[in-house]
Parts: C-alpha cells; structure tokens; sequence
C-alpha cells in the first residue's frame, strides 16, 4: 500500500494507493485550523494497523498554505524516516514520479515549495 497526503489547502486529501497505483480509497476533511493537531489520529483512523504495510509515501509539496503545505510535508517525511520507506514530493498540477517509490528505503526528506513568502506580520513596535 502507498499512501499519498495532500494538506495545501483546508481541503485535506488522503489517498491510497495499491502496487499498481491504482487508488483503493480516498478519505477528504476540511480542517480549517488545528491541522497539526488533527492530521496525525486522522491517518491513524484511516490506515491503522496497516500504517507497516506502507511501502511509500507521495506528498504534495506546495503551493498552497504555508501551515498547511508545512504540515504535510512534516507528517510525511516523519513518517517516511520512521518506518524506513521512500517519499516522494510533487508539486500541485504536476504528477508524481511513482517510479522514485522502488527504491524500498528511506533516501531524503521531501522539501516544501512555496510560491511566495509567508504572509507573517512584523512585530509590534513595543513603546
């Protein structure tokens, strides 16, 4: 089973995919805030006990939301490193090299992709 995240945007997508890429199911929730919180015990519901059968994971690296982009990519590659298998990264519009997953072993992290910088306001001028 491979498993593709997809948190760009309040729009959380969850994908599974069998040996021949063939999408098995898909699981889609609005999280407008509190990804971080969530996304970890929704994949928990999602994939469960069979999280070790994992043999890949596909990310979407962007663009999109900055938390949401950054929380993906840090629950993928999280998972990735732990359970010792491949990820790749895409970017929104593109599609995903499948071939990069037949390495069978962790390689590097995925990076995310932003379009443009953060919208973070400066601080305030203390008096």
């Amino acid at each position: 089973m491979y498993l593709k995240i997809n948190t760009i945007s309040s729009e959380n997508v969850i994908e599974i995919f069998d040996e021949n890429f063939a999408v098995t199911a898909k699981y889609e929730k609005t999280m407008a805030r509190n990804e971080s919180e969530i996304m970890l015990s929704w994949i928990d519901e999602i994939v469960g006990k069979k999280l070790h059968s994992t043999r890949g994971i596909i990310v979407c690296v962007g663009p999109g939301s900055y938390t949401g982009v950054r929380v993906g990519v840090t629950i993928a590659n999280s998972m990735a490193l732990s359970l010792n298998i491949p990820i790749i990264g895409y970017k929104i519009g593109d599609v995903p090299d499948y071939s990069l997953l037949q390495q069978n072993t962790f390689v590097a992290p995925v990076l995310p992709y932003y379009d443009r910088e953060p919208l973070i306001t400066k601080p305030k001028a203390r008096l």
